[in-house]
């Protein structure tokens, strides 16, 4: 008898000639793999038997030596990829085993391990045999290449990088200082100031080491602005880039009135003079990148969904005002908690309560970030939430808003979800890692 017929299939049909156990094994297969693709994990008790034993170095932490904890592992897997799809391409056996290779799709929106949800897709290959006794699968080895998997999902830099970011002789700008100084053209800090509709800004941009032009970051600031984010700014000047900080009208004694439509008209007021002083500053016109933390988020997506020339733009747990207009309708409480903290907000000049609320209740379409989506096609888009952000919450905002930038196709997105709270305050280097290999990604295209 030839033991390994092999049998190339689709679904459960053998399409060469076998023997009757070979093709009843191949069945117990590609149905127990139907059955998980439906999420029908009942139906497993008649594919698998109660003392399943399953080897993976993929998951050498993992331990399977009963049905109820294979269970507990594929309900594990649901949490962190809940649309995973498992396609069998090839699939031949004998009497006692099968072998398969199959595909593995889905998108990490859940916890994986120590690994936080990215919201990426990932795509992967594995090669899988099962032995059969007494018609059920009693033994499972199954691998895949976990590096690739875990670079797809975003856990991990490309391998090149990987070994970048391992190697002891490689600068690192989040943890180490500059190694050289160019004399001529030192790393500083210049005091500054610019115009927006006639008003008088306040700022300060850090510029980087060396002559020439840098690709240049707006860093953006929050509401009202005490989280300034300017370690991260100081970890950009050291990978090379220039950063300018700066408070919007009305903010921090800026001159002008404080409102959220103005936030909106100095983010283009401060691109437009960094085009203009670009030679005195060292600024690369065409790399100014705009990141923004809380309110500062969503004033860079807005930035940059208003300037077609803006290529890249992160978010760190922005805040949707789009969604907090709907909050203010839904609950008059939380228009009321939000107007009572404006109030009390006395670094930002002529900003009330009363008035807070009725301009974004009155710019609830415009204020949407998730409307955004077509006009960020084409851009390099960074979306950064925090899991335990109890003040822009991500089931109101981070998830949404993935949500509908990953329906526009066009849209280069990048997601990460860090642990944390609403301004990082645990994962500070983590959070600086993350946006700065984004934005490495921006000035190397």
């Amino acid at each position: 008898m030839n033991r390994f017929a092999c049998v190339l299939i689709v679904l459960t049909v053998c399409a060469l000639p076998c023997q009757a156990d070979e093709a009843g094994n191949i069945r117990i297969v590609t149905a127990a793999t139907e059955a998980i693709n439906k999420r029908d994990l009942a139906a497993l008790d008649a594919y698998i038997s109660e003392h399943v034993v399953r080897h993976s170095a993929a998951t050498a932490g993992v331990v399977v030596t009963n049905l109820a904890e294979f269970r507990a592992f594929l309900e594990t897997d649901f949490t962190s990829i809940p649309d995973s799809v498992q396609d069998i391409e090839i699939i031949f056996g004998n009497d006692d085993f099968v072998a398969v290779r199959a595909s593995y799709r889905g998108t990490q929106t859940g916890p994986m391990g120590p690994f936080p949800a990215t919201g990426k897709k990932i795509v992967l290959w594995y090669m899988a045999m099962f032995r059969i006794e007494d018609g059920k699968i009693a033994e499972i080895w199954v691998e895949w290449d976990n590096l690739d998997a875990l670079t797809q999902l975003g856990h991990l830099p490309p391998p090149g990088d990987l070994w970048e970011a391992t190697n002891d002789s490689v600068y690192d700008p989040i943890t180490q200082d500059p190694e050289t100084i160019d004399i001529d053209n030192p790393p500083a800090i210049l005091e500054l100031n610019f115009e927006s509709q006639g008003k008088r800004l306040n700022g300060i941009l850090y510029m980087a080491n060396g002559s020439g032009s840098h690709p240049t970051v707006i860093l953006l600031h929050g509401f009202p602005g005490n989280e300034k984010n300017l370690d991260l700014a100081q970890a950009l000047r050291r990978d090379g880039l220039n950063v300018l900080f700066f408070h919007y009208r009305g903010a921090w004694g800026s001159e002008g009135v404080y409102s959220f439509t103005h936030v909106i008209e100095d983010v283009a007021s401060a691109i437009q003079m960094l085009r203009t002083r670009a030679a005195e500053y060292r600024v690369d016109p065409e790399h100014i990148y705009l990141i923004g933390h809380s309110l500062g988020g969503f004033a860079a997506l807005q930035g940059a969904a208003r300037d077609n020339s803006i290529a890249c733009v992160a978010a760190i747990a922005p805040g949707d005002l789009g969604v907090l207009a709907q909050l203010f309708e839904a609950d008059a409480e939380v228009a009321q908690g939000f107007a009572t903290y404006s109030d009390s907000a006395q670094m930002l000049s002529g900003l009330t309560g009363v008035g807070a609320v009725a301009e974004i209740t009155s710019n609830a379409e415009v204020f949407s970030l998730q409307s955004l989506a077509p006009l960020l096609a084409g851009k390099s888009v960074l979306l950064i939430g925090a899991d335990k952000d109890s003040v822009v919450p991500t089931e109101l905002n981070h998830f949404p808003l993935v949500a509908a930038y990953e329906a526009e196709p066009e849209i280069d997105l990048t997601v990460r979800l860090l642990s944390g709270d609403h301004p990082f305050s645990w994962t500070r280097i983590e959070l600086m890692r993350e946006v700065l290999v984004w934005a490495r990604s921006c000035h190397r295209e």
